[in-house]
């Protein structure tokens, strides 16, 4: 079980720098709820399930 974790830990990583990435955003460390920054913004990645499909949202926060 704990293999198991590892490997959704470690995909669940790399869509975050994918996204990141596309998005153009900078990682960001030290945040429970921010990814990243962008352009003096902090954003932050979720995955929303609507009617049974993952869809991504992005948000940004000024700071």
């Amino acid at each position: 079980m704990a293999e198991q974790q590892k490997q959704l830990e470690k995909k669940e990583a790399a869509f975050l720098d994918l996204i990141l990435r596309a998005y153009r955003a900078e990682k960001t460390e030290g945040f429970a709820t921010f990814h990243g920054k962008k352009a003096g913004r902090l954003v932050a990645v979720k995955v929303v399930d609507i009617f049974g499909t993952d869809t991504m949202t992005i948000v940004e926060v000024n700071i």
